[in-house]
């Protein structure tokens, strides 16, 4: 049995330091590493029914890992929208942030959010929700932790 296990260890490649994988599973394609290909990583984008552009930009920056900061959202055009939801995820690990931001809309096409913390080196994706005569739309960002 014990040639048998050894023989099926070598096969599939136990102890390739070339794979890029790490201890726990994961490839640097998982979080985001150099074959992340062209992603936009621009701070302003339209909302998905391109009803609105929306900018966040951090109150650390460039973005710390690990570490809490702020985002300060605005939107244009701003008249008659509120700013309903803001979340952080990495999609590659299907999970978000540890903690979770209260989100504050000043009513005139600005909002805050407290605190974001980026806690893994990764490829994460914001969401911000806004709402207006045209309904619900999400403008999505991605952001490269932690350059």
């Amino acid at each position: 049995m014990l040639p048998l296990a050894l023989t099926l260890l070598v096969a599939c490649g136990d102890g390739d330091t070339d794979s890029g994988a790490t201890d726990d599973g994961h490839t640097h394609t998982d979080h985001g590493g150099s074959d992340s290909g062209a992603v936009d990583y621009s701070r302003t984008q339209d909302t998905d029914g391109g009803s609105w552009s929306v900018t966040w930009t951090p109150s650390i920056d460039p973005v710390p890992m690990n570490q809490n900061f702020d985002v300060a959202l605005d939107v244009t055009p701003a008249d008659g929208v509120s700013i309903t939801r803001i979340d952080a995820t990495m999609p590659a690990h299907g999970h978000g942030m540890n903690v979770t931001p209260e989100l504050v809309d000043n009513g005139d096409g600005t909002a805050t959010a407290s605190p974001f913390n980026l806690h893994m080196e990764a490829d994460w994706l914001i969401e911000v929700d806004v709402s207006g005569d045209a309904g619900t739309e999400t403008a999505s960002f991605h952001v490269m932790c932690c350059e």
